[in-house]
C-alpha cells in the first residue's frame, strides 16, 4: 500500500509556517506531515510545536545546528515512515494544490 509524507523544512518562518502546514493538512493528501525546524531563533518553534498538538498526523522535530535547507530535509527523510514525499517549504512558495 502506498501513503505519502510531506518533509517541511523550516528557519524562522513564523510569519508563515501556521498557514503553510494548514494548507498541507486541508488538502486531505498527507498521511502525515514532518515539520523540520532547522533550529529557528523566532516564534516558528512555539508555532510548529502548536500546530502538532491540533493535527494528529503532524510531527515537529528540532535540529541542534542551523545547517540549511538540505540538512533539514536529509534529517526528515529518518523521520518518515511512508512510501513516498515530497518537500514542502513553508514560506507559502508553493501550493499544495498544485
Amino acid at each position: 500500500m502506498y501513503s505519502l509524507s510531506a518533509i517541511v523544512p523550516f528557519y524562522n518562518e513564523q510569519e508563515t509556517i501556521e498557514k503553510s502546514v494548514t494548507r498541507l493538512v486541508n488538502t486531505n493528501l498527507f498521511d502525515e506531515i514532518i515539520l523540520i525546524d532547522d533550529n529557528s531563533n523566532d516564534e516558528s518553534s512555539n508555532i510548529a510545536k502548536e500546530i502538532e498538538k491540533n493535527y494528529e498526523n503532524v510531527k515537529y522535530f528540532k535540529k541542534n545546528i542551523n545547517e540549511g535547507k538540505g540538512s533539514a530535509v536529509i534529517y526528515g527523510y529518518t523521520k518518515i515512515s511512508s512510501s513516498h514525499v515530497i518537500v514542502h517549504d513553508a514560506d507559502l512558495e508553493y501550493d499544495p494544490n498544485d
